[in-house]
């Protein structure tokens, strides 16, 4: 049966992923962080963001998909006003 999820954070998770939704208002920012023994994917639903990623900068707008090693330290921004976008954090085989 679908589900509708209407709340932000960590929407769904198991032991070999995690999805998480952020909303975030222009200025609003993400610190600097990793996610050490895992893949990353970003997918911007609306608005855009700009960040650094192992200190290279990048902006991405809504129907952007991107995905780097999870080891890299990034940084997030929202660069609009309604931005979203999606989190998925999949563990590393091995």
């Amino acid at each position: 049966m679908l589900q509708t999820i209407d709340k932000t954070g960590v929407v769904y998770q198991n032991p070999s992923c995690k999805l998480v939704r952020k909303k975030l208002s222009k200025g609003q920012a993400l610190p600097t962080h990793n996610h050490p023994g895992e893949d990353v994917l970003i997918s911007v639903v609306s608005g855009s963001v700009s960040g650094k990623l192992a200190g290279e900068a990048f902006a991405l707008t809504a129907g952007d998909l991107v995905r780097f090693d999870g080891a890299l330290m990034v940084d997030l921004e929202a660069t609009s006003d309604g931005t979203e976008f999606l989190v998925y954090v999949v563990k590393k085989n091995g």
